[in-house]
C-alpha cells in the first residue's frame, strides 16, 4: 500500500484546499505505482504555495527569468547528473522516495482561472499535478 507524504506550506495570504491537493497527488502517484513506473511504498513531495512577488524571486533565482510563473519543479535527484557509481542507489524504506519540491503561484492560478472559466482550486490542482509530472521525469517538448 502506498503512503503519500505531501508537505504543504502556504506562504501566500490566500486559502488553499489542502485536502483536495493531497487527494489529487495521491491519486496520481497511485496510478504511477500501479503501472510499475515507480516502485515505492512511500513517496514524499513538498509543496510551497506563494504569491506573485515571491514566485518572481524564485523564478529569477533559479531560472534567470523575470516575473512570476505558474509552477516550478525541483526534482530531488536527476539520475542523469549522478555519478555512474551512484546509480542503483535505494532510498531507505522509512524515508520513502523523495520526489522533490514544487512551488505554485496562487495569483497566477487565479488569473488563469478567470480567463479560462475555471475555479482557482482547479487551476492550483492543475499546476500541482503538472509540476508532479516534472518530478516524475515527464517533460513537455
Amino acid at each position: 500500500m502506498l503512503t503519500v507524504d505531501l508537505q504543504i506550506t502556504n506562504s501566500s495570504r490566500y486559502p488553499i484546499d489542502s485536502g483536495r491537493l493531497f487527494a489529487a497527488v495521491e491519486r496520481r502517484l497511485k496510478e504511477v505505482v500501479s503501472s510499475g513506473e515507480l516502485v515505492a511504498e512511500k513517496v514524499v513531495v513538498s509543496l510551497l504555495v506563494v504569491g506573485k512577488l515571491e514566485m518572481a524571486e524564485f523564478n529569477l533565482k533559479y531560472h534567470e527569468t523575470e516575473g512570476p510563473t505558474d509552477v516550478l519543479s525541483f526534482p530531488f535527484t536527476d539520475s542523469s547528473s549522478l555519478p555512474e557509481e551512484a546509480t542503483g542507489f535505494v532510498t531507505p524504506a522509512e524515508e520513502g522516495v523523495i520526489l522533490g519540491d514544487l512551488i505554485v503561484c496562487y495569483e497566477v492560478a487565479e488569473e488563469v482561472a478567470h480567463k479560462e472559466g475555471k475555479t482557482v482550486e482547479e487551476m492550483v490542482e492543475f499546476y500541482v499535478l503538472h509540476g508532479l509530472e516534472h518530478l516524475l521525469g515527464h517533460h513537455h517538448e
